[in-house]
């Protein structure tokens, strides 16, 4: 051996003696402790599935161990510093993740060969919201929500928290049903817009990675579909529009009134630049006013029975259309 060689074998032998020494003098720590305070991993450690679980959702803890200095170790298992009842010796244990803003911490305490080595893994729980906004039409006295149509547009806001909101610093992978959006992940892609398809309900599903890659929350919603419906509205004169619908059958019992069309859940874009809009009157085109989806019906001649018909349609989305019909009495 060349006097080189000494100095190489003396380093790696005193290293080894020191790791020996550290052990014997202080048992009562943990190996993976004390290896990592060396800088040399034990090779056991915990995994989370799901990693970053929602609040209040069970999470099952691992225990990665395939040693064989390990083997038929004691294992006992700790949630913040407390026993995890009738889980002594499990590989594996089941817990429910803290609420937003806290972190749980998971231990699991290996004891063989007179060595008490500890793992852990701290669980911080990560809410994923998305906030749907429908673009279709509802009237301005409408209380509840807009409802998405087949071949309307649908903006989804997506928005994360972990006790404070987090930025927009993410890969954001959108699917309706099984297409998907934007072509493929997005870094900082956190709001889209999509087309409903056809269906009485559709799938959207949101994956968010970090800009690592690592998978840090999912979510999956069903979105209902509905079919436009079409309505018909009194415009009074003092107290204008009345809210309350009109049972297919109206009587004009002044000389004139203005009657108003709502079509619910119709695409915005439809609704404000359709490719078919028309009023008829038995079947006759009428002339709408200055608001095309109002018309003035006026008493001309002797009473009778007249039919209202009405319809509002877009040639590039068929199926964003309606009509209907209303009975007037003179």
């Amino acid at each position: 051996m060349s006097p080189e060689d000494g100095p190489v074998w003396y380093d790696s032998s005193m290293r080894w003696l020191l790791l020996l020494l550290v052990l014997l003098a202080v048992p009562h720590l943990g190996l993976a402790q004390s290896l990592d305070s060396l800088g040399i991993s034990s090779g056991a450690e915990l995994l989370a599935s799901p990693d970053y679980p929602e609040p209040g959702v069970k999470t099952t803890i691992t225990l990665n161990d395939y040693r064989s200095v390990s083997s038929g170790a004691t294992v006992r298992w700790f949630y913040n510093g407390a026993a995890i009842p009738d889980a002594t010796n499990a590989r594996e244990v089941s817990v429910t993740a803290p609420e937003v803003g806290k972190t749980a911490t998971i231990k699991a305490v290996l004891e063989y060969g007179g060595i008490a080595e500890i793992l852990t893994k701290d669980i911080t729980p990560i809410y994923l919201d998305v906030v749907l906004e429908p673009q279709t039409h509802v009237p301005s006295f409408y209380l509840g929500r807009a409802l998405p149509s087949i071949g309307s547009t649908v903006r989804a806001i997506a928005l994360m928290n972990n006790g404070t909101p987090l930025g927009t610093d993410y890969i954001y992978t959108w699917h309706i049903n099984n297409t998907v959006i934007n072509s493929g992940p997005v870094h900082g892609g956190n709001v889209v817009n999509f087309k409903i398809p056809q269906g009485n309900t559709a799938i959207l599903s949101l994956e968010v990675a970090s800009p690592s890659g690592d998978t840090i929350a999912k979510r999956v919603l069903v979105l209902p579909s509905v079919t436009p419906e079409l309505h018909f509205y009194e415009v009074n004169t003092l107290l204008g529009l009345l809210p309350r619908a009109i049972d297919r059958n109206f009587n004009l019992i002044g000389n004139s009134s203005i009657i108003r069309t709502e079509p619910y859940y119709l695409d915005s874009a439809t609704f404000n630049n359709p490719s078919i809009l028309t009023w008829k009157i038995n079947n006759r085109p009428a002339t709408p006013d200055s608001n095309p989806y109002e018309i003035t019906l006026e008493k001309t001649g002797d009473p009778g029975n007249a039919a209202i018909s009405f319809e509002v349609r877009s040639l590039v989305q068929l199926l964003q259309g309606v009509k209907g019909t209303l009975n007037l009495s003179i």
